[in-house]
C-alpha cells in the first residue's frame, strides 16, 4: 500500500469566491500530492496569478502563489491506494504533462447544470 494526498483549498481569490458561490462548498480548488508535506502538488488551475481564465495543468506548491494567503483554508486527506493504483495515477499525470491541452473552462461552467463535456481537458475537481 502507498499513500496519496488530496488537498482541498480555499484561497479567497475572486474566482475561488465565485466557484464557492455556485458550489456552496467550503473549498474551491483540489490538488493531488504524493508527499505528506504537499511540497509538490498537481492540478489544473490558473497559469497566471492575476488572470484566472487561462488555466493549465501545473505543478503547485502549498507555500507558493495563491496558497500563501494566510487566510487560506487547507484540508489534506490521506488516501491509501494499492501499488497498482499509485502507478496508474502517476502514469496518468505523466501523460497529462506530455499532452496538456489546457483547462476545461467550458466544462467548469457546464458542471453547474450537470452537463459533462469530454474534451481531453479538465478542471481541478474533474481531474482529481
Amino acid at each position: 500500500m502507498k499513500k496519496i494526498y488530496v488537498v482541498l483549498t480555499q484561497t479567497y481569490s475572486g474566482i475561488s469566491r465565485a466557484i464557492k458561490l455556485f458550489t456552496h462548498d467550503t473549498y474551491s480548488h483540489v490538488s493531488i500530492s504524493f508527499d505528506k508535506n504537499c511540497n509538490e502538488m498537481y492540478s489544473f488551475g490558473r497559469k497566471y496569478k492575476y488572470f484566472p481564465l487561462y488555466g493549465v495543468f501545473k505543478k503547485e506548491k502549498i507555500r507558493e502563489g495563491l496558497f500563501k494567503n494566510k487566510k487560506s483554508l487547507i484540508a489534506i486527506y490521506e488516501v491509501n491506494v494499492t501499488d497498482k493504483q499509485y502507478d496508474k495515477i502517476r502514469k496518468k499525470i505523466n501523460e497529462i504533462k506530455r499532452t496538456n491541452r489546457g483547462y476545461n473552462i467550458i466544462g467548469l461552467l457546464l458542471a453547474e447544470f450537470k452537463i459533462k463535456l469530454n474534451r481531453n481537458k479538465y478542471y481541478c475537481s474533474e481531474f482529481v
